[in-house]
């Protein structure tokens, strides 16, 4: 009898680790758990000129500290890749290339602990105006943990 118990408490735990969703395991937004394990602040485009995400990596790097992330949006035919890295630890992964593709680069500042940024957008069959826009509307997934007393 006790030994059924102890088998019933670890099938029941079992069903309820599968059927219970688990904020450890990730947001849903890929942007916001990569931000999780860098050390430089990921930015998110909130303006993708219509494109929806269709693919979603990271490097690792070959300076063995952090990783590159690449998101690519729309197509080959019309279409962006965002590459995001450190502005310190420079990430000797080879950038994206699209051929005949515009490359838009920039940086942008760190962020109490973080360091900054380096994005460079890819893009192939997008307006100057478009590019513009995803430019702009680049947000950053860090918050800042402010304590207040």
């Amino acid at each position: 009898m006790k030994r059924n118990k102890g088998l019933v408490a670890v099938i029941a735990a079992g069903l309820l680790f599968w059927t219970t969703p688990a904020m450890a395991m990730g947001s849903g937004n890929p942007y916001e758990d990569a931000q999780v394990g860098l050390d430089y602040v990921v930015y998110q485009p909130y303006v993708t000129a219509g494109l929806g995400l269709a693919h979603f990596g990271m490097t690792p790097c070959k300076n063995n500290h952090d990783e590159q992330i690449a998101a690519r949006y729309g197509s080959s035919k019309r279409g962006f890749v965002l590459v995001e890295n450190s502005n310190i630890w420079r990430c000797l992964a080879a950038p994206t290339n699209i051929q005949g593709g515009v490359r838009t680069t920039l940086t942008k500042s760190s962020a109490d602990m973080l360091t900054g940024t380096t994005i460079s957008i890819i893009s192939i069959g997008l307006t100057t105006r478009e590019i513009t826009s995803i430019v702009a509307n680049l947000k950053p997934r860090y918050i800042a943990n402010h304590l207040s007393k």
